[in-house]
């Protein structure tokens, strides 16, 4: 006999799967990619660009060393 939370459990893992499968669709797929949100940005902000540009340098001088 199952217990309440494990028939809560197995349902959350169905729905869980469920999503999964509905996720992967070619359909769905299309969809989200052509929301603005899951779209990639071709540049990096600048303060992103400095804060790399100085974690290069500090790799390059440790690799010197």
């Amino acid at each position: 006999m199952m217990t309440q939370a494990n028939t809560k459990k197995g349902v959350e893992v169905a729905g869980a799967a469920n999503l999964r499968r509905q996720i992967r669709t070619e359909t769905n797929s299309r969809f989200l990619h052509n929301l603005p949100a899951f779209k990639t940005e071709r540049t990096l902000p600048d303060d992103l660009e400095v804060l790399l540009d100085r974690l290069d340098q500090a790799d390059r001088i440790r690799r010197l060393s």
